[in-house]
């Protein structure tokens, strides 16, 4: 196959990184795609079609620094069979190393010690080789969604050890922000949806903006774009139960307001117990609305939590 024909998406925050691959792809005949953040990667990745990915881990940004979405692009990549070359920084050689470990990673470069020559070789590496013949295939294992999860669970308890830096309270974060109306993300499992829906459309009548996937994601969206946008809300309240402790998408939206809260400096993930269930280990010590029993107190319990009086209205 003829190189020139082959496309390149690069997915780096960094505007120097950037301009060094697309050097180095366009001297390869690559014709390159840039993406500084997930959700430009997940927007290209719907309507492109690409022979090889460039990504770094962390897609630091001033709206989220030290986020990890670049891990995360790598189930779409995978899925789609795209060969993937990780350049990355000395802060997620770790995280590189085992995810070279255990998935299908083409290559890993680290920024600190980077080669423009080797890395072009191991693009026409990536780019040429036959299935049998990656870097990488004596590791190469199936990517099933159980591995993944697999993955995010100990990614998530490396996350949960971090401590968040010092910075307002959640209340004194309420009181300073008191003239604009909070927003607040519902994270449940498909199956709590009776809860999550009556909790909704409580927390609307007390005049709280609410992030609920079934009113904000329509057909033909991107699921996990509009995620990320519902990661901008100021708390997530995440409902407890059986079937939400071993959700994917429960455990993808936990790691995003895991990042948020290590942005922020604050607690804003609130626990509410719907069902007895195995707590996730970080959100053990954490303090929840228990609404086992009687929904009407636990909802007081939340919106105490909130800032909110009973019956009280949304700042």
């Amino acid at each position: 196959m003829d190189i020139s024909e082959k496309q390149a998406l690069i997915v780096e925050d960094a505007s120097n990184w950037v301009k060094r691959h697309q050097l180095s792809l366009s001297e390869l005949g690559f014709k390159t795609f840039v993406a500084h953040d997930y959700a430009e990667a997940v927007g290209l990745l719907r309507h492109e079609r690409f022979d090889l990915a460039v990504i770094d881990l962390y897609l630091s940004t001033k709206a989220e620094p030290e986020n990890l979405n670049g891990v995360f692009l790598l189930q779409y990549l995978f899925e789609k069979n795209i060969p993937v070359i990780i350049v990355t920084g000395y802060g997620s050689r770790k995280l590189a190393d085992k995810i070279y470990h255990d998935f299908d990673v083409f290559e890993i470069l680290d920024k600190l010690a980077f080669d423009t020559e080797k890395f072009k070789n191991y693009v026409l590496q990536a780019t040429t080789f036959k299935p049998a013949t990656s870097n990488n295939h004596e590791k190469k294992k199936a990517i099933s969604r159980k591995k993944i999860e697999a993955f995010i669970t100990e990614l998530l308890r490396d996350l949960g050890a971090q401590p968040i830096k010092s910075a307002p309270t959640r209340r004194e974060n309420i009181t300073v922000r008191a003239t604009k109306p909070l927003h607040v993300f519902v994270s449940h499992s498909a199956k709590d949806k009776t809860l999550a829906g009556r909790l909704a459309n409580d927390l609307r009548a007390a005049g709280v903006e609410v992030w609920y996937d079934s009113d904000e994601i329509n057909v033909g969206d991107s699921i996990l774009e509009k995620i990320e946008q519902g990661a901008k809300s100021d708390f997530m309240v995440i409902i407890l139960s059986p079937d939400a402790v071993v959700s994917w998408m429960v455990k993808r939206e936990l790691v995003m307001f895991l990042n948020e809260e290590r942005r922020r400096g604050y607690s804003l993930i609130l626990p509410v117990l719907y069902k007895d269930c195995d707590i996730p280990p970080l959100l053990e010590g954490r303090r929840y609305a228990d609404f086992r029993g009687d929904y009407e107190s636990g909802l007081a319990e939340l919106q105490r939590s909130l800032g909110m009086k009973k019956g009280q209205n949304s700042p």
